[in-house]
């Protein structure tokens, strides 16, 4: 069995000021509507939680091996909230078809954020059929 490891630290400081530089376009390039409004709904915590998510799709690049060159589509890579409180990755457009192609699958993500730095790590495994 083959498996992937991703892992992207943040700093919590960077979303912060891309917040305040760039708003609601900031949001809409990289968030999809629900992780915006998880992230919006603890004003004290919106910075930590869109930078684990951030984290977490720069992480789903590196297991993905995505071209340093290549454009990315940070809404193509979602981070959902299961009923249990746990968090999944789910792939689309582009994202999906490259995992596809190198026939990875996505299966496990762990996000953390302490003061002001935020990471994740993507666990992904080669499907051999």
């Amino acid at each position: 069995m083959t498996v992937q490891i991703g892992f992207d630290l943040v700093a919590c400081e960077e979303v912060r000021e891309a917040l305040d530089a760039f708003g609601q376009s900031y949001l809409e390039r990289i968030y999809l509507p629900h992780e915006i409004a998880y992230a919006q709904a603890s004003p004290s915590q919106c910075a930590e939680r869109l930078a684990a998510r951030f984290a977490a799709k720069e992480a789903v690049f590196k297991v993905l091996q995505w071209p340093a060159d290549s454009p990315r589509n940070f809404r193509d890579i979602e981070v959902v909230r299961t009923s249990s409180g746990s968090c999944e990755i789910r792939l689309h457009g582009e994202a999906r078809v490259r995992a596809a192609v190198t026939r990875l699958d996505v299966c496990s993500l762990s996000m953390t954020h302490v003061r002001d730095t935020a990471g994740a790590v993507v666990l992904a495994i080669l499907k051999t059929t």
